[in-house]
């Protein structure tokens, strides 16, 4: 398990690319692309808590696979995150 980025790290980075954080009741933070509408769902991290690999993965696929960022500018990320 990579112990690289904190959920402060990720939630930031994501708010940079757009997405907001919507409200919710329960134990999971969603996030909503302003643009695409596009949801990243992750559990209720702290916010010093180190991120789980597998969802990290699972936030860069999304990243990918919608678009939501050119993979050359994921060289930031990708150089934390196992693919």
């Amino acid at each position: 398990m990579s112990k690289s980025i904190t959920f402060a790290e990720l939630e930031k980075w994501l708010l940079k690319l757009g997405f907001a954080v919507l409200p919710t009741t329960g134990n999971h933070q969603v996030f909503k692309h302003q643009g695409s509408g596009e949801l990243v769902v992750l559990p209720d991290y702290p916010q010093q808590a180190w991120v789980d690999t597998t969802h990290l993965v699972a936030v860069r696929r999304i990243l990918l696979e919608y678009e939501l960022l050119k993979e050359e500018s994921l060289d930031l990320f990708v150089a934390k995150v196992p693919s």
